[in-house]
């Protein structure tokens, strides 16, 4: 970002919208995952299926021989999500004045105008911003999981 005057609320409208924008990308995770080829293919018409896997299982007490089951690939996937927990941005700029002007839905309003003075991420003379991001598990979306769910219900007991 190149130095200059601004207003403080566009300033820091821009950085939140870049949280925005990365935490959409994080959200579409798991669309990218349904969509996939990966763990779905065509039916042929026009529906998607989920690949199956053959699994060999070992006898147990109650069934003394190997058994041989088709389960869905996706249902031996752990499905977390990541999201930003944190966002912490820290940076300077000077405050050079008060301004009234129309906001843009042209309603009249004061706007501190600030310099960022030649701030850059990179520093070369200017401000340096301080950006700390904290990722962490979470649990994926209710659709995601009801669909899990269905999947498993359709494995053999």
């Amino acid at each position: 970002m190149a130095g200059g005057e601004q207003s403080f609320d566009s300033f820091v409208e821009g950085i939140q919208h870049a949280c925005h924008n990365a935490m959409r990308g994080m959200q579409d995770q798991h669309l990218e995952i349904l969509q996939s080829d990966r763990y779905f293919e065509s039916d042929g018409n026009g529906s998607r299926v989920l690949k199956m896997v053959k699994i060999t299982v070992p006898p147990t007490h109650t069934h003394g021989e190997e058994t041989e089951i088709e389960v869905p690939l996706l249902s031996l996937v752990p499905l977390r999500s990541i999201h930003i927990s944190k966002l912490k941005v820290q940076f300077e700029v000077r405050i050079n004045s008060a301004k009234r002007d129309n906001d843009k839905k042209n309603r009249p309003r004061n706007f501190l105008m600030v310099d960022t003075g030649g701030w850059s991420l990179f520093g070369k003379g200017g401000k340096h911003a301080k950006v700390e991001v904290e990722f962490i598990g979470a649990d994926p979306p209710e659709g995601v999981v009801r669909i899990n769910n269905q999947i498993v219900k359709t494995l053999p007991t």
